[in-house]
């Protein structure tokens, strides 16, 4: 494997098994995860993406599963969420209290070590103080929750709502989001690069705005959603163009070494043509520009940290298709 390809995809893809177009029974992608968490891939595996709601289920499943020499099995809960300041919090603490409770039964062999969940979209859109407060709120929780003996550094991501105003507002989360880091450092956020209908994948422009003003303001993201192909790429099933994983990695990895301005970004994230590409064992290249193997680890590490896919073996088998692996 060339080096500058595992920088860049190193423990990139948090397996979302349960979710669209997926939508596996929890049983079934837990299986799936144990088996990548054990093979040749294992290496571009994060972790498994499991509502906090459902934690309670994870126990019998593991002790089915579980072999003597396993690995840790990390898990991102995805949080409740709330159409209200008020509900969003008390969702937020039921999902640290299941988090808890799951680190109690499994401390050591499960660790649930991000927390995942939307922003109130009535909150994003009511300004700046309320906003502010409930980042910092929810920041705050996952703290005292992270500081507890034994529990592991962690992360908690913070998904944005684009609406119609999705500048000015995605604007805003960013900025608050900013300067609650300044305390709260494990404070990061979450960007939904498509979805199973056209509606729900966000436009070039919207995806290019978000990964610069993030690199501008030192806000680490992470995507979700519609990254299931490493190019961009026409979708027949949902009559849309969708983005590539490689796009859009190696367009953050690119702005945050190079300062690329947005204009810059967005045409990155266009391209379909796997010619465009190359990587070698000590650089990636896209079209004009390149990245050597400390500046691909630094953006990994400090601010693209990976996205979820319902799927695995689809990203690995469409690498091996360009011939990059």
């Amino acid at each position: 494997m060339r080096e500058s390809l595992q920088a860049l995809l190193h423990e990139v893809l948090d397996y979302a098994g349960l979710f669209p177009p997926a939508k596996l029974p929890l049983p079934e992608a837990l299986r799936g995860y144990a088996a990548y968490l054990r093979g040749p891939h294992a290496w571009m595996l994060a972790r498994f993406v499991c509502p906090a709601s459902r934690l309670g289920e994870v126990d019998a499943i593991y002790l089915k599963l579980a072999q003597a020499d396993e690995p840790v099995w990390r898990f991102s809960g995805l949080g409740r969420g709330g159409e209200t300041a008020r509900a969003f919090l008390d969702g937020f603490g039921a999902d640290l209290q299941a988090a808890a409770e799951l680190h109690q039964r499994l401390g050591g062999r499960i660790v649930m070590d991000v927390l995942e969940t939307r922003l109130p979209p009535a909150v994003v859109a009511a300004g700046a103080e309320e906003l502010r407060q409930c980042i910092q709120s929810a920041a705050t929780a996952w703290s005292e929750f992270s500081a507890a003996p034994a529990r592991p550094s962690s992360s908690l991501f913070l998904e944005v709502p684009f609406s119609a105003d999705w500048r000015r507002e995605a604007a805003n989360v960013i900025l608050q989001a900013s300067a609650v880091r300044k305390t709260h450092p494990m404070l990061a956020l979450k960007i939904r690069t498509g979805g199973v209908e056209a509606h729900q994948i966000p436009a070039v422009e919207q995806v290019a705005f978000f990964i610069a003003a993030c690199r501008d303001a030192g806000v680490p993201f992470k995507a979700t959603a519609g990254l299931h192909h490493p190019l961009r790429h026409n979708s027949r099933e949902i009559g849309a163009k969708m983005h590539g994983f490689l796009n859009v990695f190696a367009a953050a990895a690119l702005a945050h070494s190079a300062n690329l301005a947005e204009l810059e970004i967005a045409a990155l994230l266009e391209r379909e043509d796997s010619r465009d590409f190359s990587v070698t064992a000590e650089a990636m290249r896209w079209g004009r520009q390149a990245i050597g193997l400390d500046d691909l680890r630094a953006a990994r590490r400090h601010f693209a940290i990976s996205f979820g896919s319902c799927s695995l073996m689809e990203p690995i088998e469409d690498l091996q298709s360009l011939g990059l692996l």
